[in-house]
This record gives C-alpha cells, sequence and structure tokens, in this order.
C-alpha cells in the first residue's frame, strides 16, 4: 500500500475512534449484511462505508476546517445520544422526543446517525460528500430523501439534521459562500474585508511593513507552478460565533504584543531589531539540534485531526471506554477546539506578525547559519535566505502559535473529562506510548518507527507548541502566548457538555433554546 493511503487510513481510523456509534464490529462473511452492518465503518479491512463518509480529500484541510469537519461528525452524533439519554439535552439545549424503537433498533439507529452525518456534509463540505451521495444510491438509499416525518428514521434525522443546516450557515464562517457573494459562490471565503499589508510578490527587505504578515509564495505542483498563500478563514475571529465561551471571555483572551512598534514603515525600530536578531538566534539554535524524532513529531503535530484524535481512541482502548463516554467526550473536546480556533484566529489577526521565514530574509541576507537541511544532510551550514522550515508554513500569520491554543484547550479537556467522568481519583492517568510507523504519521518524509511517549497530557500539550518552535515556523514567544490563550478552555467546553448531559442548559449558551 502507498503510503499516503497509510496515511489516510490511519487518520481515518482516529476519527473513528471518535465516533463509537458509527463504528460496529465486522460483518459476518455467512449472513447477508443488514443496513446497519452496511452503514458501519470499518478499517481493517476498510470498507465502502468508511471511504463513503471520510473520503481521503477532507484529510487536507487546514486545520481550521478539519476541527469544524470533526466538530460537525460531533455533534450529529451527539443529538442522538441525548434524545436517547433519559435527561440529557440536545446541542440545543433541547429535550428531543424520539421513537423508542429508533434507540433499540440498530438499523434504525445507523440510518438515523449517517442521515444526520450525511446531511450536514452535504451542506457543509459538498465536495467531500460526493462519495457518501454515491454510497447512499449503492446500497438502497435516497439521499435526496428530505422528508420531515418524525415518524420514520430518515423524517426524523432531517428535522434533525436541519436545526444544524441553519446554525451552522450562520455562524460567522461564511461556509456556504454566500456572505461574500451572490453569484459564483466560494464556501468560506473571506466576506470582512481583510487583506495583507504586505503584498507576497516584494522581496522581504523592501517590504512596507516588516514586522507583519507576508503571504508566501511556493510550488504548487513541483511542475513550474507557483502561488502565492492567502491567509485561511480571517473571518472566524472577528464574525465565528463561540460554542462554550461568552462573547465577553471570547474577548477578553488576549495576547500580549510581541514588537514595539509593530506598524513602523519600512525599517525596525531599534528594540525590535533588537528582538528580532535575538528570537533568529534561539530559532536557529533549536534547529542546528533537529533530530529525526524532532522532524517526526514535528510533523506528528501538524495535522491535529491525526494527532489529537489518537489520544482519545488510546485511552479509550486502554481503558476500555464506552459509548457514555465517548460520546460527550469528542463533542466536549471538539468545542474546546473549536472556541480555541476562534481566540487563536482572532489574535493572529489583531497582531497580523511576520513569519521567521521573512525576517530571516531580510535581516540575514548574505549570511550563512547552520541548520537542520533535511533527513539526508542533518545539519550544516546553508544560506540564510534559502532556509526553509522542517514543516510547511501554513497560510495565516505568526502569532501567537494556533497550535499551542488548541493542544492545551484540547488536552486539557481531555485530561479533565478522564480524571472526573474515567479515574475518579482512583488513581492517575496513564502514560501515552505509541510506536509510530513508517507510512502513519500524514506526510513525515521519516522512514524509521519511532516511539512517541508522553507521561502526562501536560507534557503532551507541551510537546505540540515545543514542536512548533524545533520546526521552525514560530518565534519562541507564540508558543507561551498561546499557552496562555488556551488554558482554561478545556475546562469551560468540559462544564458546558457536563451540563447539556445532565440536563441543564449551560451558562453563556447562546444557540440553546431557553
Amino acid at each position: 500500500m502507498e503510503p499516503r493511503c497509510k496515511a489516510v487510513i490511519a487518520i481515518i481510523a482516529t476519527v473513528i475512534a471518535f465516533l463509537p456509534r458509527i463504528r460496529g464490529q465486522q460483518v459476518s462473511d455467512v449472513r447477508m449484511p443488514s443496513l446497519a452492518d452496511l452503514l458501519t465503518i470499518s478499517t481493517n479491512p476498510p470498507n465502502e462505508a468508511l471511504n463513503a463518509f471520510f473520503p481521503p480529500s477532507i484529510f487536507n484541510a487546514q486545520t481550521p476546517l478539519a476541527i469544524r469537519y470533526a466538530l460537525l461528525g460531533a455533534v450529529g452524533q451527539y443529538e442522538m445520544y441525548a434524545a436517547c439519554h433519559p435527561v440529557a439535552l440536545s446541542f440545543f439545549g433541547q429535550k428531543d422526543s424520539i421513537p423508542s424503537q429508533f434507540c433499540t433498533n440498530r438499523d434504525d439507529r445507523a440510518l438515523i446517525q449517517a442521515q444526520i452525518f450525511f446531511r450536514i456534509m452535504e451542506s457543509q463540505f459538498p465536495i467531500d460528500a460526493k462519495p457518501g451521495e454515491t454510497f447512499f444510491l449503492k446500497i438502497g438509499l435516497n439521499p435526496f430523501d428530505r422528508s420531515t416525518n418524525t415518524s420514520t428514521p430518515v423524517g426524523w434525522a432531517n428535522v434533525i439534521a436541519s436545526r444544524f443546516l441553519d446554525y451552522f450557515s450562520k455562524d460567522g464562517w461564511n461556509s456556504l459562500g454566500d456572505r461574500s457573494k451572490r453569484h459564483y459562490r466560494q464556501q468560506y471565503q473571506d466576506f470582512t474585508n481583510y487583506a495583507p499589508v504586505n503584498p507576497a510578490h516584494v522581496q522581504p527587505r523592501n517590504l512596507p511593513f516588516p514586522l507583519r504578515w507576508q503571504p508566501l509564495t511556493g510550488p504548487v505542483d513541483n511542475r513550474g507552478l507557483f502561488g502565492s498563500q492567502l491567509h485561511v478563514v480571517p473571518q472566524i475571529g472577528v464574525r465565528g460565533k463561540p460554542l462554550a465561551l461568552s462573547r465577553r471571555q471570547f474577548e477578553q483572551r488576549r495576547a500580549p504584543p510581541l514588537y514595539n512598534t509593530p506598524n513602523r514603515r519600512k525599517f525596525l525600530g531599534r528594540k525590535d531589531r533588537a528582538l528580532a536578531n535575538r528570537l533568529i538566534r534561539k530559532l536557529f539554535k533549536r534547529s542546528a539540534n533537529v533530530t529525526e524524532e524532532k522532524v517526526l513529531v514535528g510533523y506528528f503535530w501538524e495535522n491535529k485531526f491525526f494527532s489529537l484524535g489518537l489520544f482519545a481512541g488510546f485511552y479509550q482502548n486502554l481503558l476500555g471506554l464506552g459509548d457514555d463516554i465517548m460520546i460527550p467526550l469528542f463533542l466536549a473536546e471538539m468545542v474546546a477546539q473549536h472556541d480555541a480556533t476562534l481566540v487563536a484566529w482572532k489574535e493572529k489577526r489583531r497582531h497580523d506578525n511576520v513569519r521567521p521565514v521573512t525576517l530571516i530574509r531580510r535581516l540575514l541576507k548574505g549570511k550563512k547559519v547552520r541548520a537542520w537541511k533535511g533527513l539526508e544532510e542533518g545539519v550544516g551550514l546553508v544560506d540564510a535566505v534559502e532556509w526553509e522550515p522542517v514543516v510547511p508554513i501554513q497560510p495565516h500569520s505568526e502569532y501567537p502559535s494556533g497550535s499551542a491554543v488548541i493542544c492545551t484547550a484540547s488536552l486539557e479537556n481531555l485530561q479533565i473529562f478522564l480524571d472526573e467522568q474515567v479515574i475518579k481519583g482512583n488513581g492517575t492517568i496513564p502514560p501515552f506510548e505509541m510506536d509510530i510507523v513508517p507510512g502513519m504519521v500524514p506526510n513525515s518524509p521519516v522512514e524509521n518507527t519511532i516511539k512517541v511517549v508522553f507521561n502526562t497530557l501536560e507534557e503532551a500539550a507541551q510537546s505540540c507548541g515545543e514542536s512548533r518552535l524545533d520546526s521552525g515556523v514560530h518565534f519562541e514567544p507564540s508558543v507561551p502566548a498561546g499557552n496562555s490563550l488556551g488554558k482554561g478552555l478545556g475546562k469551560i467546553a468540559y462544564a458546558h457538555i457536563m451540563d447539556l448531559v445532565n440536563g441543564r442548559i449551560p451558562e453563556n449558551c447562546e444557540r440553546c433554546v431557553s
């Protein structure tokens, strides 16, 4: 199997660990498969439901969109869990009525879950929903059924899905493209008139604002086609709707300024030049100590769908966690990541700081540096203007580290959930240990098996942020700033979802029905 295919299957397996109601047993070879069997996702071996609901195309999405995708899966799963639970409220703070047989009949339950998931994905990610449409038709289901008779599984699912379609089409992401255009709409396009102050085509030494973000230019197809970055979904930092944070809490989370005069034109101020040179020295000190293991860890944390997903799947298997834990955990996890992403993007947009590679090409022109050059060459001298980070630089501004915000919030949530719902004071959470084999980590060039061990979830969160520094995509202050922004978000998300599970409308739940 090709490494890329292995990586996709590894990611899908991770996501399925978060979707226990979809995951099921292997279909027996001695009987005709039921509808639930057909709709049950399998990774060993990969089946048609796997390719339908988790097509490879979705796993190349930028971090905010990957998190949104997982959130949509989480709310769909939770909605049926809540409807069948004796007291739990829905994502919208309602106690839904559901025919009892839908909760006990395996085929009905599988059909409802698949229908809700498909309807949401069809709206929010229509390209990635196409395989699901084809799959539905192949197994005799009608993907275009919009009936609303709640005495039928599809009708009940459609009524529930309609609430999500209405909410997520108006939550500030511009998922339908209707906020920016009337015709020829582009999903998730900015509609807030954000524009970088530095053009992509200008040389770093000639930038109008040398401490502000410049979109980078790089190869698109490695065949002579080059393109320049656009800041991905800048609108969510100002128009996105937090799910667990109040608007006041959201606005109060702010990272301190990194530079003294970030808007100074043409030249760096004396203090900022000294700071920039100090940060660059620290960056290359780290780069000169990069190892094969650090390269793997950098790629491990690069795809949050993969890395953060592995943790819940790991502890589910290790501790034998059932749906009653995993479904609320998955939703709390994704609410924490969602709000953390909005906070990070708010601050990235507000500061709009330059990436290290741009500042290095401005300040170190004509100089050589000792840095990581790749797996084949290791550490050595390289022209500073040609240096590249270990992992690709994402299309958004530098400060603060989005990874640090998201990982801090996500792993804090997992820590609290396991402590309070599983461990309950009877010991500690076991270490996370996993052998990372070649082809498992998406896009990683490492071809050796390396064991990754995190003794605590706090250690894992720290590794996530530190990996951005070892990879060279952030300056050192970005990580503690991100950690500070993310701290407490996991706890807020946990409390928010547990309120729903226990039949209470959470505080600050703007979407909830009063």
